[in-house]
């Protein structure tokens, strides 16, 4: 497959370029918060402003104005076959690096150090593309040094490596494998000062989201890893992908046109254009009719057959303006991210609206927000019991998750109770059951908990996962000096190694 291919050819380039074909390191996922007008705005609203390009432009370079000037002549293409510019070339120079002196960085531990050898040794590895050699040290790393989140990003970037190394497919367990990691990182070091380029993290983890299928966390993902580098025009591309996908097509073309306007903006369209047109992975792309419009309009102004006047003109023409306003929503909505069944209740959009009130105010960090938004949610849902079980113990769990945010353990627990009820399966209420118990002193039945989030973890990705952030999470600190903690532990590790 062409897709694989050059994602194999391009691997170890990544690092030094952020971004190739096939590992194309999204940038700016669709939420164009680098845009004032839209951030006061939302994405409510209409008004007559169809696609306010100017005011949503990415901040540097500007954009241009209503008349630009004609794009470079297509002899100022790179030559075919060689892939798009990286969003290192995309972007402004970083800033220096700070000089040394001042203040001494305290010293490394033996084991630290260690580390550090280990992750050398798995990045040569990695670049010579024997990924399960690289796996093997990374998790060495990872062992040695638990609360290295910069170990568990190499980790998660060598399961993505043998997620797609394969022609033919793609290894799902290794690119949930991956997710996984990239969590841990984020986990563990959640301001990501510690990688080196968080903006591969978020790419790695967009990719492998979306190919265990889990789309709306690769929409995120694409979103978080745009905000390491506002002016890239990729992410707005994958997110066009993802979304077509999804079946989301309106909002594809909308992804795609965000995309071209920030190629123009850095001189990049045709190389964009050719990537759009001529490689595997965005074909389907074209097969829309919108986006065949968008590109077709954008080759005029690239030919200087129109101005980019006109062109915004036959864009608002195609009648799709709440559309392309909505493609750049800060957060997914619960109301694309719900499977259809004709079997399901319709769910209260008042209820959907909440509950995703909630979502953004959690990812926010604005906590007794989120509480406030989840209990909207709940009690608006009450008389109607339109909400499906997975929907209310999720919305429970992360109800109860604030509340342990706010230092609130007891009431967490209460809550996270009614999760488990709704759906006893339900292995992240259980984990977060357990931190709840542990951050209110009450080891034994923490460890109880833990226990049955591993024993109702639905995949070995899932066990693997749930056992790191045992190890890692400040909450089961005071736990896992318990022998119990131990046996409980191993017992799990050893249940994980032969399912392998």
């Amino acid at each position: 497959m062409a897709k694989v291919g050059t994602m194999k050819k391009n691997f170890t380039v990544v690092a030094a370029l952020a971004l190739a074909l096939g590992w194309g390191l999204p940038s700016r996922a669709w939420a164009d918060e680098d845009a004032p007008a839209e951030a006061a705005g939302g994405d409510e609203g209409g008004g007559s402003e169809a696609v306010p390009i100017e005011t949503t432009a990415a901040p540097a370079p500007a954009a241009a104005p209503a008349e630009e000037p004609a794009a470079p002549p297509p002899a100022a293409a790179a030559p075919a076959g060689e892939p798009i510019p990286t969003p290192h070339d995309m972007e402004a120079p970083a800033p220096a690096p700070a000089k040394k002196g001042g203040r001494k960085s305290s010293a490394r531990s033996p084991k630290s150090m260690k580390a550090a050898r280990v992750l050398a040794e798995g990045r040569s590895a990695e670049r010579a593309q024997q990924y399960t050699r690289a796996i093997g040290l990374y998790e060495k790393a990872t062992r040695l040094d638990p609360s290295s989140a910069d170990a568990f990003f190499h980790l998660g970037n060598g399961y993505f490596g043998r997620a797609f190394q394969r022609s033919d497919r793609t290894d799902r367990d290794d690119a949930q494998a991956a997710v996984d990691a990239f969590e841990t990182a984020r986990g563990i070091d959640p301001t990501l000062k510690s990688i080196r380029d968080p903006f591969l993290l978020f790419h790695g983890l967009a990719q492998a989201q979306e190919a265990v299928g889990n789309y709306q966390k690769a929409l995120g993902a694409l979103k978080l890893a745009s905000k390491t580098n506002p002016n890239n025009p990729m992410p707005h591309l994958y997110g066009a992908r993802v979304r077509m996908k999804m079946g989301d097509t309106e909002r594809a073309s909308a992804n795609l046109y965000w995309s071209v306007k920030r190629a123009r903006a850095l001189n990049m369209y045709p190389q964009l254009a050719r990537m759009v047109r001529q490689d595997p992975m965005f074909s389907g792309l074209m097969g829309m009719a919108k986006s065949q419009t968008i590109m077709d309009t954008y080759d005029a102004v690239h030919r200087g057959a129109i101005s980019e006047s006109v062109a915004l003109e036959r864009i608002r023409a195609m009648g799709e303006r709440d559309d392309l306003r909505d493609a750049v929503r800060d957060v997914p909505s619960s109301r694309n991210s719900r499977p259809s069944s004709m079997d399901a209740p319709v769910t209260d959009p008042v209820v959907l609206q909440r509950i995703d009130d909630g979502h953004r105010a959690f990812e926010a960090g604005d906590y007794r927000q989120a509480v406030t938004d989840y209990q909207a949610a709940l009690t608006a849902d009450g008389p109607k019991g339109t909400m499906d079980a997975v929907l209310r113990s999720m919305t429970l769990e992360r109800l109860g998750s604030a509340y342990r945010q706010m230092g609130l353990a007891g009431e967490g627990a209460r809550v996270l109770t009614r999760a488990i009820e709704t759906l006893p399966e339900n292995s992240q209420a259980h984990y977060e059951m357990a931190l709840c118990l542990a951050a209110g002193g009450h080891p034994g039945e923490a460890l109880s908990a833990l226990n049955r989030a591993l024993d109702t973890a639905g995949t070995i990705s899932q066990v693997r996962k749930t056992l790191i952030q045992s190890k890692t999470d400040p909450e089961l600190a005071s736990v896992r000096d318990i022998p119990r903690y131990r046996l409980i532990i191993e017992s799990h590790e050893r249940k994980l190694t032969a399912r392998r």
